[in-house]
């Protein structure tokens, strides 16, 4: 019985020393494993700290372009409106320039064709033709002709009350203005009656025969040489 007992059951003293063995054991792999776990982990989070790092970066250089160029892009912002505006208002302006040359135009002539009809007759020129007198100077001379209508008839230019000088054409409006005419000066003053193409160079020739204007005739006949046509 008792060698039964010696060979069959290991020594008591042996069986903590296993024991011991074996939990260091599972220690020992444990630590190893939360020793790799750790260092994956600290990987990631060096990794995910860097990728915020380098956005964070990036935001603040973009923040930087947009504070050093925000005051270029306004001037640039305001300089393309200021533009837009000039250009809108410059299309008004001329269409509005345009409208009031045509409502000018328009009331030169209406005023000038009821100042034709209110003139008196002075003389009957022949085959009884009625002719008004030369109405007073209204309009003063300019390089545009502004005031003076796209009409035929017969103009007088004035210089201190008198006719000095008498003219006919088929398109008033070109042919008085400044530098476009042989004989107008800036201190002229112009005045004109409306009368058919047809009969321009009758009503011319009464009028120069009737006023005597000293540029016609003479030595200061300037339309000796010069063409007077439209």
């Amino acid at each position: 019985m008792g060698r039964l007992m010696q060979f069959s059951l290991p020594p008591t003293s042996q069986v903590p020393l296993v024991l011991r063995r074996e939990v260091r054991a599972e220690r020992e792999t444990a630590r190893k494993k939360l020793k790799e776990e750790l260092k994956l982990k600290r990987k990631e989070a060096r990794r995910s700290l860097a990728d915020e790092l380098r956005a964070g970066r990036k935001k603040l250089r973009t923040l930087e372009w947009n504070i050093n160029n925000a005051e270029a892009v306004a001037e640039r912002m305001v300089e393309e409106r200021a533009r837009e505006k000039r250009k809108e208002w410059s299309v008004r302006l001329i269409g509005a320039k345009d409208r009031l040359r045509k409502l000018r135009l328009a009331y030169t002539k209406e005023s000038l064709v009821q100042m034709n009809m209110a003139m008196p007759v002075i003389k009957e020129a022949s085959f009884g033709r009625l002719y008004p007198d030369a109405p007073p100077p209204t309009v003063t001379p300019t390089k545009e002709g502004i005031g003076i209508p796209e009409a035929p008839g017969i103009y007088f230019l004035w210089d201190g009350g008198i006719v000095e000088y008498v003219g006919q054409s088929t398109r008033l409006n070109r042919r008085l203005r400044l530098g476009s005419h042989h004989v107008l000066r800036e201190d002229h003053l112009i005045s004109f009656l409306f009368f058919d193409a047809i009969d321009l160079t009758w009503a011319e020739n009464f009028y120069i025969g009737a006023l005597r204007a000293r540029l016609n005739y003479g030595a200061l006949a300037t339309h000796k040489d010069a063409n007077d046509s439209p």
